[in-house]
Order: structure tokens, then C-alpha cells, then sequence
């Protein structure tokens, strides 16, 4: 019995025991594990307070002003552990290995978790409760009646389609062009026939960015015309804006937008065109905006999907010039006359026809037209409008958007003949000749600023003709080109920066003392005394004829472009000009240089290529020319048969006292491109091979010898008496993808009068230019097929090629000619076809073809591009020998102008 008693107190004692222990025990062996799980409770309870503040954000956007004490103290509470989290976040990262500090933040984190979790929960309530709260009501958008547009019709069916389209994708458009090309009056016009859309849409809404145009001026325009309350912060607003479109069906116009605008960060539901909500709700968001860059259409995302509104047409501009100058006014046929000429001055910006065409509307004298005309030329517009030049201030807010930088190379583009294509190449020449662009490698940063430039609608893509495209020139439209001309000049204040032009008025001598930039012609000069000055001149372009009597009045000159001059003995007046660092005689027809030219120490940029007399280069004359930094010798010195000052002026480059960044040669044997290859102070960009001989091969040039020259770009082979070229990377050789000569864009091959067969492949892929002419034994060009990169390929007197692409040699693949845009096809009487196979073409927009008589026309695949191609040609040769004429009449323009 006794022992029954115990027994049961053992039990009873253990259990308590076993109670106690395990009650101390729990906590202490879960404290004490802590530190071997710190890690997850820490990163979950940074993933929950992540949670906390999308919560919150969401809660601000619904209810950005909480009303209820619930809501207020859940905001309190989350901020309280956000702070809490931090702390024990921070703790974890510097805590190490402690083992007890471990323990501790284990628990602590814990603790918050828990909390965390709890917030969480009420958070999602209080979004719910407040997602179902009435949103304010939208007056309706008053409508505005708008003067007739002309040329307007075909952008706003564009317009019209794309609000109407259906598509998920189609959400954003943008509209861009040039200052004052109608952009704004465009999206007006959609405004202003909202009433066909309105079954589609609950609001239609037109706001204005205009320049340092950003979120906050975005939301204020928004919330005025809406009616809704007004935040005191950009977050808060958001949510307003947010709250009452999220499910409503809308259009957003934005004009003049100039850079990047989160449509999110103002309110706007994303995503935009036709979205689903709900099985069966469906919402429809447009935003359609203008901009006067391409860029910024890319910026917003919408690069495919843009459109550019250009300048009017002859005849609707015309239209609208009458409509603001008055019919009456012009009936006087002298006046028609001159009316004429302000529109094509004009050259269809719509901005210039109406300001210029009120102005203009009360005046009847034939003599103030014609002073218009002439003040209109000079960019003189002040004094037709008498206004402050609205019209030049508004283009002139694209040029203040422009680094600094380019602005100086804008400023450039006006000096070249009006209407006239630029070539890219020149323009950038003249940017490295200022001192704009780097001269170790100019040719990426300056086709980036020119297309820059061109998105920007400050020039535009060049003519596509015989000698230029548009992706070899540019072009600069006539009142873009008259509001450069009017910043230059002090804002037609003065005439300190004077164009070319042919026809220029007069003015006093005196006033040539202010000039600092100048591309002067014959008619200038002869008005000018012997003893003119120009103190400040400080750039010179000139072409033939020009009186070289003049220069030494231009001391303080540092840029004097002469190319083509025709000089005939070097001008040792220029020797003079010890400010000069730039100077261009190409195309001249002096035989040496003066030693005389060493006086022109600050000399860096020297171009004298295309000189075939030249044969004299005094010994150490380079050398001495310590800042050249640019050495231009190509194509000179090939009316011998050896380019005499060559081994005088390899020794002087060997020497290293010079550091050449460009260098153009002309060289005759292999020796002399390894010696090229072994100056390590030059880069040799530009190499004319005359009357080569390859030392290892009597009738063939290897072209892989080239390979020591990796910086070429330029290269021309002419009067060698070899039957083959061949360029072929050899086996085991170590090139990158664009094989042998990468960086080569022009190819020349001209009077190889023995040359049979081209050998071509993996190298030159960046050529964008070949030239072959003056090659009478060579049957085909079937080689050009490998460069996947050619824009222009001319071929001239040629009399054996048959055909351009030998099919039996050619590989069937595709991509060939993917990228011409121009075939020159001259002197070949032979020439039957291009090929049996059609190409598509896709890019080609210019043809010559002259003297061909056997040629059929074309053959081109049906292209996706269906941009007309111009066609220069004989008419007989067009109404003979086109074939399929189906096929070439709606592609073809012809202009029979041989």
C-alpha cells in the first residue's frame, strides 16, 4: 500500500517536473536556436515591409487624404515598423558570427514578422474598402471651332484610325516635325471632333506639356480640366487622377512634349489600348502627343508607331497663303507674281505662310513685295512682320534644347548653298576643322549628331540623285536654315556670318569688318579694294575663282577652305596666316610645297588629296609641323610614274615627331604599305594603290597585305596592269566577324585595264560605296554580292560586263542588295541584265542608266517598301527595253534627262 503511494507521487512529481521543465525549456531552446535561422526570419520580414509599402502606396493613390482613425493608425503602425525593420536589418548585416547577438535579432525579428503579417491583413481591407468609395464626375469638354486646315485630311484619318483601332497594342501615337509645321493645330482638329467618338469614349481630354513640361504641370493640367481636387504633392494628385480614370474609357491629347513623361507617375491607368479587366469589362486607353523629335517618340515608347507631318504641298500652301493674305489682294497679277515667290520661300511651313501672309495683307505696292522677298532671303523677318520674330523664337526653341555643342555644328548647315544637299562627309570635315568634333575618330560622333539632328527636324534627309542620298547628304529647310542665319547674326542685328550666295546684296566695306564666318563667291570679292580688311574673319570658304590678292588682309583667320580652287602655283601668302589650323586645297594643280609652309605653326588639319601634280614635299617639312594632327595626300601625286617626295616623307613620319590621327597616300608596291604598317604615330585612313606592283605575284594584287592597316577606310586601286585581285581571309587566321579591312567604307577600282576576275570574301562587310569604272576585260561584278552592307554601287565603261550578278558563280542566299539605294550603270554596251534572279530592292530609290543599250529593266521582287524609285534614263531605252512593265510602271519614275 505504502508502496502504491509513493508511486503515484513519483508520477505525479514527474509530471510536474517534466511541466516545469519544459515550460522554462520551450522558450530557452527556441531563443537558443534563434541564431540558425536568423537569416529567413530576417529576409521575411523584409519581404512583408516591401508589401507594406505597395500597400500604402496603393492606399495614398485611393485615399490620399484618410479620414477614418483605422486607417490613421495603420499608417502610424507601419511607419513605426518600418523603422523597427531597418534597425534589425542593419544589426544583421554587422552582427558576424555573435552568437548572442544573433539570439537577439532572431527574436526581435520574429516579433515584427508576426506584426508584420498582422498589418498586412488590415492593409488589404482598407484598399478594398476604399476602392469601393463614388469617384467625382467629369463636365463635358467644350468643343472650339477651328479655321480651315489644309493638308490636314490624310494625318487625321491617320489619327482617326489608330483611336478606332481595336488592337491591345495600339495605345500610344506620337506626331512629330518641325516647329510650326501644324502639330498642334493637328491634334486641335482631334480634339475638336470628339463628337465622333464620343459613343467609344467617356472623356477627351487635351492637355499641354510645352518646354520643362513634367509630371506635376502634367497632373494640374489634367485635374482643371476634370474638375477634381487639387494635391498638395504629386503622389497624392496621382492617386486623384488614377482613382477616376482607372475605369473609365478615355483619349489624352498632350502637345509639345520635349522630353520623357511617366504617364504612369500622373495618374494615367496603365496599360493603354483595349484592356480587359474583367471577363466581361473592357476599358479603352489613348494617348496620342507631338513632339518636334522622332527621339522623344522613342522615349515614350512608340518609335514604330509615329508619325511625321511634314511641310505643306505646293498647292496647299498656296491655298493657305491666299486665305491669309486675302484673294482681293492678289488678283493684281504683278502681286500673284510675287506671291508666288514668298510661298515657295516659305517652302510650306505653315507657321511662315500665316504670319507672313497677314502681314502682307494690307500692303498693295508691288515695291514692298519685292522688299519682302528680298528681307525674307536675308532673314530679315522683323522687319516685314514687325513683330519680334515669333516665327524664328518659336524654331528657335528646338536649337535651345541642343547641347552647346551641337549647337556650334548647327550653325555650320547654314553656311551651304540654299536647297542644297550637304554631304555628310564635308560637314563633318568642317565640325573636326572647328574644333567640334575629336579628330582621332569624328566619323561615329558625327553621324550621331547629324542624325540627332535630323530626328530633331532641324535638317532633313538629303535628295536621292545622281550624286547625293539621303544617307550620304542632308538638306536644311529654307526657314530653319533663315532662323540659323538669324540667331548667328545677333538676331539679323548684323552681318557677322554671311552664306553662300550668288546673288548677294552689297554692302560697304566697313561692313566686312564685323564678319567672322563667311563662304564668299566672285560677285563679293569684285567689290572689294586692295585695301580691304577683315579683322575678325575667322573662318574662309571659297570655290573658283577666287583672287588669292586678298589673303593676307584675313590675319586673325583660323580655317580657309579652297578646295578646288584650281590654284596653279602654291600661294605663299598663305604662308602668312600664322592662326591657321586649318587648311583645304584640294583639287589644286600646284607641283610642290614651300618649305615657307613651316611658318604656319598652329597648322592642323592639312587636305591637299587630288592634287596629280604634286611631287614636292621639301625634306623635314612635316616634321616640323608639330601640331599636325591631319594629313590629307590622297590620289596625290599620280601624274607620274612614281610618287617622288614618298620616301622622303615615310622617313619623316618613321621619325615620331608628329602624330598623325588621319593620313591619305597614294602608294605604288607592297614594300611601301608594310612600311605604312610599321609607323606606329600614324593611321592610315585613306590609300590610293597607283600602278601597283605586288613584289610576290606578277598578275595578281593579294589584298590581305592591306591587313597591317586596320584603321583604312578609304580605298582606291587604279592603272595596275594585274588580272585578278583577290581578299580572302587565309585559313588559321585570327579576324573578328567583319573579316579583313572592318572599318572600310569606300571602294574604288578604276582603270585596270587587264583585270578579269575579283576574288572577295568575308572582308570589307562595312563597305557602303564601290565605284568600278574603266575596267575593259572584267565581265561581271558578281563579288559585291558579299557586301551585305552596299548602299551605292556605280559601274562605268565597262565595254565587256555582261551582266552584274553571274548567277552561275553567285550563291543563292538571301539579303543581297538589301541595302542599295543607288545603281549608276553607265558606258556598258554589253550589259544585258543584272541578274536572272530579281531582288527585292528594298531601299533602292535612285537608278541611272545611261548607255546601256541591251539592258532589259530590272527585275525587282514585290517589296514590302513601296516607296517610288527615280529613274534617270534615255527615253528611247525606256520605251524599248523595259519588260514587264507591270511590274515597273507603279515602282519607276522616269526622268528622261540623257
Amino acid at each position: 500500500m505504502q508502496s502504491a503511494v509513493w508511486s503515484i507521487i513519483a508520477s505525479i512529481f514527474t509530471s510536474v517536473l517534466v511541466l516545469v521543465i519544459s515550460k522554462w525549456w520551450d522558450p530557452i531552446a527556441r531563443y537558443l536556436g534563434y541564431p540558425f535561422d536568423v537569416r529567413r526570419r530576417v529576409n521575411d520580414l523584409v519581404d512583408k515591409v516591401q508589401r507594406l509599402h505597395e500597400i500604402k502606396h496603393d492606399l495614398r493613390r485611393l485615399d490620399p487624404y484618410p479620414s477614418s482613425e483605422r486607417c490613421k493608425g495603420w499608417v502610424d503602425d507601419v511607419q513605426d515598423l518600418c523603422h523597427k525593420a531597418q534597425a534589425i536589418k542593419i544589426g544583421y548585416d554587422r552582427c558576424g558570427l555573435n552568437y548572442f547577438k544573433r539570439c537577439s535579432l532572431g527574436e526581435k525579428a520574429n516579433m515584427e514578422l508576426k506584426k508584420a503579417i498582422d498589418l498586412v491583413g488590415r492593409g488589404n481591407e482598407l484598399v478594398k474598402e476604399a476602392k469601393g468609395r463614388p469617384h467625382p464626375v467629369l463636365d463635358v469638354l467644350p468643343q472650339h471651332r477651328q479655321d480651315q486646315l489644309w493638308g490636314m485630311d490624310s494625318y487625321k484619318e491617320k489619327v482617326r484610325h489608330f483611336i478606332q483601332d481595336n488592337s491591345t497594342k495600339s495605345g500610344l501615337l506620337g506626331i512629330w516635325g518641325m516647329g510650326g509645321v501644324g502639330k498642334t493645330s493637328l491634334l486641335k482638329l482631334v480634339r475638336d471632333s470628339s463628337a465622333e467618338y464620343a459613343p467609344c469614349f467617356d472623356h477627351v481630354l487635351f492637355v499641354q506639356a510645352g518646354r520643362g513640361g513634367g509630371v506635376g504641370k502634367m497632373q494640374k493640367a489634367v485635374v482643371a480640366i476634370m474638375g477634381l481636387p487639387v494635391m498638395p504633392d504629386e503622389i497624392s494628385q496621382e492617386g486623384i487622377i488614377y482613382n477616376h480614370l482607372k475605369d473609365k474609357n478615355f483619349i489624352l491629347l498632350i502637345d509639345d512634349l520635349w522630353g520623357y513623361l511617366d504617364l504612369k507617375d500622373v495618374g494615367i491607368p496603365m496599360p493603354l489600348g483595349r484592356v480587359r479587366v474583367v471577363p466581361v469589362q473592357e476599358y479603352r486607353r489613348k494617348v496620342v502627343f507631338t513632339t518636334r523629335s522622332k527621339h522623344v517618340c522613342g522615349q515614350m515608347g512608340c518609335p514604330n508607331n509615329s508619325i511625321r507631318l511634314e511641310c505643306l504641298s505646293q498647292d496647299d500652301a498656296w491655298k493657305l497663303f491666299e486665305d491669309k493674305v486675302g484673294k482681293e489682294i492678289i488678283k493684281n497679277t504683278q502681286l500673284g507674281i510675287l506671291a508666288r515667290e514668298i510661298v515657295d520661300e516659305c517652302c510650306g511651313l505653315p507657321m511662315a505662310l500665316c504670319t507672313i501672309g497677314k502681314a502682307m495683307s494690307t500692303k498693295e505696292d508691288p515695291k514692298e513685295w519685292k522688299s519682302a522677298i528680298n528681307l525674307l532671303k536675308e532673314s530679315k523677318l522683323r522687319e516685314i512682320t514687325n513683330t519680334d520674330e515669333e516665327l524664328f523664337e518659336c524654331l528657335k526653341f528646338s536649337y535651345d534644347e541642343m547641347a552647346e555643342n551641337w549647337r556650334n555644328c548647327f550653325l555650320m548647315c547654314p553656311l551651304w548653298v540654299k536647297d542644297k544637299n550637304i554631304p555628310k562627309e564635308k560637314l563633318i570635315e568642317w565640325w573636326v576643322g572647328l574644333g567640334f568634333l575629336d579628330a582621332s575618330n569624328p566619323s561615329n560622333e558625327g553621324y550621331s549628331i547629324i542624325n540627332c539632328l535630323v530626328n530633331a527636324s532641324m535638317l532633313e534627309k538629303g535628295d536621292n540623285g545622281l550624286d547625293s542620298t539621303e544617307n550620304s547628304h542632308v538638306k536644311m529647310h529654307r526657314m530653319i536654315r533663315n532662323m540659323a542665319l538669324w540667331i548667328a547674326n545677333d538676331r539679323g542685328h548684323q552681318n557677322i556670318w554671311l552664306p553662300h550666295s550668288d546673288h548677294r546684296v552689297a554692302f560697304p566695306e566697313e561692313e566686312w569688318c564685323k564678319v567672322e564666318r563667311a563662304w564668299i563667291s566672285s560677285t563679293d570679292t569684285s567689290r572689294w579694294s586692295s585695301s580691304i580688311r577683315c579683322p575678325h574673319l575667322l573662318m574662309l570658304v571659297a570655290r573658283p575663282p577666287f583672287l588669292l590678292q586678298f589673303v593676307p588682309n584675313f590675319e586673325e583667320i583660323t580655317f580657309l577652305d579652297l578646295e578646288g580652287a584650281n590654284i596653279g602655283e602654291f600661294p605663299l601668302v598663305i604662308c602668312g596666316l600664322d592662326k591657321l589650323q586649318y587648311l583645304n586645297l584640294s583639287a589644286s594643280k600646284f607641283d610642290g610645297l614651300p618649305l615657307e609652309l613651316t611658318e604656319l605653326s598652329n597648322l592642323k588639319y592639312l587636305h591637299i588629296r587630288g592634287i596629280g601634280s604634286l611631287q614636292k614635299i621639301p625634306k623635314g617639312l612635316i616634321s616640323k609641323l608639330k601640331k599636325l594632327q591631319l594629313l590629307d595626300l590622297f590620289c596625290s601625286g599620280t601624274m607620274s610614274d612614281k610618287v617622288q617626295f614618298l620616301p622622303s616623307l615615310m622617313e619623316q613620319l618613321a621619325s615620331k615627331t608628329i602624330y598623325l590621327l588621319y593620313f591619305g597616300i597614294t602608294v605604288h608596291t607592297g614594300a611601301d604599305i608594310k612600311e605604312l604598317g610599321c609607323l606606329s604615330s600614324v593611321r592610315t585612313q585613306a590609300l590610293c594603290m597607283d600602278r601597283f606592283e605586288d613584289e610576290s605575284h606578277l598578275n595578281k594584287i593579294d589584298l590581305e597585305l592591306l591587313s597591317c592597316l586596320e584603321n583604312m577606310q578609304e580605298l582606291t586601286i587604279t592603272r595596275s596592269s594585274v588580272n585578278e585581285l583577290e581578299l580572302e581571309p587565309k585559313e588559321h587566321t585570327d579576324y573578328d566577324e567583319y573579316g579583313l579591312l572592318p572599318d572600310i567604307e569606300f571602294l574604288e577600282l578604276r582603270h585596270l585595264s587587264k583585270l578579269q576576275e575579283v576574288t572577295w570574301k568575308n572582308s570589307g562587310l562595312n563597305i557602303r560605296v564601290v565605284v568600278i569604272g574603266s575596267c575593259a576585260k572584267l565581265r561581271h561584278a558578281t563579288w559585291v554580292q558579299q557586301l551585305q552592307s552596299l548602299q551605292e554601287l556605280t559601274i562605268s565603261d565597262c565595254p565587256k560586263l555582261e551582266q552584274v550578278i553571274d548567277d552561275a558563280e553567285a550563291n543563292q542566299r538571301a539579303g543581297i542588295f538589301r541595302q542599295l539605294r543607288k545603281l549608276k550603270l553607265e558606258q556598258l554596251p554589253e550589259l544585258f541584265h543584272i541578274s536572272e534572279q530579281g531582288f527585292p530592292f528594298e531601299e533602292l530609290s535612285y537608278v541611272r542608266v545611261d548607255k546601256c543599250e541591251k539592258l532589259m529593266f530590272i527585275k525587282i521582287q514585290r517589296r514590302i517598301n513601296q516607296q517610288k524609285i527615280r529613274i534617270d534614263c534615255n527615253r528611247d531605252w525606256w520605251t524599248s527595253s523595259v519588260e514587264n512593265k507591270e511590274i515597273a510602271n507603279p515602282l519607276f519614275v522616269p526622268t528622261f534627262c540623257l
